[in-house]
């Protein structure tokens, strides 16, 4: 009998063909119908976060037609555009499903700063100059390979969930590196790893610090077998080194130093030597969580004389520096030769929450008698813990949690002189008022009888 059933529908097909696209195209829903698919999907490509709208009006979506051929209680897709209705058994019905694009996906996530393979791969030269000095033509790319097609499936799938999450890790993909003789000896050949944070909404003075510290880590090479010390090469914050007062955290407080900023430059460091897989001697997170620094738990406080940040270069060949800057993106790269070791990290997770705790208020001259100025913010406090695995070339892996704990910061209140209050003069006593009186009126009376010797007046004698 189903045989017989896909003969007709064969036949029918063929025998009387009758175009609904166009119907169909007239019948096209202006929105997507609510609950058909998520509104948004979180998309997680090697730690990076991205929110894909799943909208029509993004163009991550397009809506199409999927035509069924109903016969009783069955519908059976339809693999092609043009069918017939008259001379079919049933009937055919056309229902529009959101479907993700693959191309317009690829295009919105290289617009949020995803490189992705395919693209153009800019290229860098590396030149050692006879006095030692080293020269860097260009800057490496650092791209992800993503199965775009594959993507858009998984996305589609996961979207029909309630908070949809897409987590995926790509392989990375690092530009061409070119060098001279001598840097190839010393085994200075590809990129080992990169490190990336934005320091968006600095002042130009943190800015300059941020310049003046890269600066002083351009070119660094760090030989087989040896460790790198950030505040060895850092050495000196000094006007002389183009260094200028901003702010820092130090003893608990913010406070205006020298130098102040430069922990954008150790945290990209770290970042790079983390992507590099090298062994971390020395780091510690920041008393508070920075907004600077993206996601808490990756960060890398340094203090000339007291904290620095510490690697050891257990690379088969010597790890040379570069730093780049793009609008305010800065990046660090570690070049040198890989062996076939790589990482994978995952977090952060947050535990421990603190509060901000009650205000410290503090004198100042500065504000006006009995006022008050709210000179810092309040900042919440919490712990931030990576799980970061090293993957070494013989599949064996080595795993540690990146702790890091970030204490509560009490906003910092300052208030003015106190206004002495004056004693109000006393009110002097009034006597009350005397209330006129309407005077007597005096009625004339006969005159009395006057006797010798006396007088008597109107009330008598």
């Amino acid at each position: 009998m189903m045989k017989q059933v896909r003969q007709l529908l064969f036949l029918s097909l063929l025998a009387f063909p009758v175009a609904l696209q166009a119907q169909a195209e007239a019948e096209q829903p202006t929105e997507i119908p609510p609950g058909a698919i998520a509104s948004e999907v979180l998309l997680i490509i090697n730690q990076q976060e991205i929110t894909l709208p799943l909208t029509k009006e993004s163009g991550l979506l397009k809506v199409i037609p999927r035509q069924y051929w109903v016969l009783g209680q069955q519908e059976i897709p339809l693999e092609t555009d043009q069918v017939t209705t008259d001379a079919m058994v049933g009937r055919v019905v056309t229902a529009w499903e959101p479907v993700i694009d693959p191309v317009a996906v690829r295009t919105y996530l290289s617009q949020q700063g995803v490189h992705l393979s395919g693209g153009e791969k800019s290229a860098v030269t590396i030149t050692e100059q006879s006095d030692g000095a080293i020269e860097f033509d260009g800057f490496p790319s650092q791209h992800l390979e993503v199965d775009m097609t594959g993507l858009a499936q998984l996305l589609q799938q996961t979207a029909g969930y309630a908070e949809p999450v897409v987590r995926i890790d790509a392989p990375v993909v690092y530009s061409d590196v070119a060098v001279t003789d001598g840097l190839k000896e010393r085994g200075i050949v590809e990129v080992l790893g990169i490190g990336h944070s934005d320091f968006v909404g600095s002042t130009p003075t943190r800015i300059q610090n941020i310049k003046a510290a890269a600066e002083r880590m351009q070119g660094t090479i760090i030989e087989k077998g040896e460790s790198f010390s950030f505040n060895t090469v850092l050495d000196d914050v000094s006007e002389e080194y183009g260094f200028v007062e901003e702010k820092v955290i130090n003893g608990g407080r913010i406070r205006y130093e020298m130098g102040g900023g430069i922990c954008q430059v150790s945290t990209t460091v770290y970042r790079a030597a983390l992507d590099a897989a090298v062994e971390i001697r020395n780091r510690r997170s920041h008393t508070w969580v920075v907004p600077y620094y993206g996601q808490p738990g990756l960060d890398a406080t340094i203090y000339l004389g007291s904290q620095d940040l510490e690697f050891y270069n257990d690379t088969p060949g010597d790890v040379l520096m570069q730093y780049h800057i793009d609008g305010t993106e800065l990046r660090f790269i570690l070049y040198g030769t890989a062996d076939g070791r790589s990482t994978k990290l995952e977090g952060p997770i947050i535990s421990n929450n603190r509060k901000i705790p009650s205000p410290i208020y503090e004198f100042s001259s500065t504000v006006a008698p009995g006022g008050e100025v709210w000179k810092e913010g309040g900042i919440k406090g919490f712990d931030a813990v990576w799980n970061y695995t090293i993957i070494r070339p013989d599949g064996t892996e080595e795993a540690e949690e990146i702790i890091s704990k970030y204490s509560a910061k009490a906003p910092l209140v300052l208030y003015g002189p106190k206004v002495k209050k004056v004693a109000p003069e006393p009110t002097p006593e009034v006597a009350p008022a005397t209330v006129p009186t309407k005077p007597v009126q005096v009625q004339p009376v006969a005159a009395p009888i006057a006797y010798p010797g006396a007088y008597c007046s109107a009330g008598g004698c």
